[in-house]
């Protein structure tokens, strides 16, 4: 038997409480495994496309038919409903269980407090007790950044990301995104267009605008589980630390205000684990990497105690990992709107396309707040706009 084998077995012999644990880490591993193998059906992601693009859907059962039903099954808002159309077109016990897994389970796109607790009183005091004897991990936060502005002479220094709040859809994406990939290349190539290795912005050529469009229409297929945000500081603020200290500090905001917005929006509710990535061939080293670790997991743990928590920082190669791709473009977007505002070329149209699509919007934030754990208290998000916040360090 080698030597660890021999320290763990005796481990658990002198603290049984050690055995448990493992086996409770490997269950964990276990459950991990079986959600990744298995896909959510039509009906689960339709009802979480529904709740995540209309709010009042997330406290009234019968919105959300009617807007399933408007969205999926033809049906007009404010038409009278035929006996057929009722016999034909999903039920409302269905879309009620679908919506409640999606909330209470993954704790995604909540219902008001109100709303939740008379839900709540439906349900049964022995329920609830039962739910909250459950052992749970934390659920998981996926969120892929890309930088820009660090070596050249634009305005604004920028950190774009795109946000999977659910793990089952992040993996559908990539495999559905590689899949389209791999579809589209064909086809590209029968029309004689230079399929890119790697869909980056700034490769980007005029022939190819419209495949990079399709690219990004692709990507919004999956709105139901995906937002986008992005933290940009004008460079000629930046008086007492390099660009370097400064982007360390530009990746946690966008972690902070990132979950803010999803909290206050509803869109997911702590505890969460996020894992943060980004491009491994940006240029960073091990120490860059490293050091925003350290600031990230400090700065949670001052701010959120134990309510949200670093699992991982890593490098990922763009060429595998398409979510590194769209963080690419959606950077290179705002990138070219805050620093090249007058342009009107190929990119340029890109960049107008993607944010027009996203609903962006920006809101202002004072630099000397960079610095801090936390920005300004009370941040006010628009109620109609729910996909992508710039937030603007001026």
């Amino acid at each position: 038997m080698a030597a660890n084998e021999e320290n763990k077995k005796i481990d658990e012999e002198i603290d049984p409480s050690i055995l448990r644990a493992r086996k409770r880490e490997e269950g964990k591993e276990r459950l991990l495994k079986n959600m990744l193998a298995n896909r959510y059906d039509t009906l689960y992601t339709r009802v979480a496309a529904v709740l995540n693009k209309h709010k009042e859907a997330r406290n009234s059962d019968q919105e959300l038919q009617f807007r399933y039903w408007e969205s999926y099954e033809g049906y007009r808002m404010g038409a009278n409903i035929t006996p057929e159309q009722l016999r034909d077109n999903t039920r409302l016990t269905s879309l009620a269980r679908a919506r409640a897994k999606i909330q209470n389970e993954f704790g995604l796109f909540g219902a008001d407090p109100v709303v939740e607790e008379h839900r709540q009183d439906l349900a049964g005091e022995q329920r609830q007790k039962t739910v909250a004897m459950k052992p749970q991990s934390n659920p998981m936060i996926f969120v892929y950044a890309d930088e820009s502005g660090k070596a050249g002479g634009e305005t604004y220094l920028i950190v774009g990301s795109i946000w999977f709040n659910d793990m089952q859809r992040h993996m559908e994406v990539q495999n559905d995104m590689r899949v389209w990939v791999a579809e589209n290349k064909e086809l590209a190539e029968e029309n004689q267009v230079r399929f890119p290795k790697e869909f980056h912005f700034t490769e980007m050529k005029k022939n190819q605008l419209d495949l990079y469009k399709q690219f990004f229409d692709k990507v919004m297929q999956f709105s139901d589980m995906v937002s986008f945000k992005a933290v940009a500081v004008k460079k000629s603020e930046i008086q007492y630390k390099t660009l370097e200290q400064s982007v360390y500090s530009l990746y946690y905001q966008l972690a902070h205000l990132g979950i803010e917005h999803e909290v206050q929006s509803k869109r997911l509710s702590l505890p969460r684990n996020i894992c943060y990535f980004k491009d491994a061939d940006d240029g960073s080293d091990k120490l860059h990497l490293e050091e925003t670790r350290q600031l990230l997991q400090e700065r949670f743990k001052s701010n959120y105690d134990e309510e949200l928590r670093l699992d991982a920082l890593n490098g990922m190669p763009s060429e595998i990992y398409i979510p590194v791709q769209i963080a690419d473009l959606v950077t290179g977007a705002v990138s070219r709107k805050l620093n090249t505002p007058e342009g009107n070329n190929h990119k340029d149209q890109f960049a107008e396309y993607v944010l027009e699509k996203l609903n962006v919007d920006y809101i202002q934030h004072k630099v000397s707040e960079i610095d801090k754990g936390k920005t300004a208290a009370n941040i006010e998000f628009k109620q109609e706009q729910d996909m992508f916040y710039v937030h603007l360090f001026e």
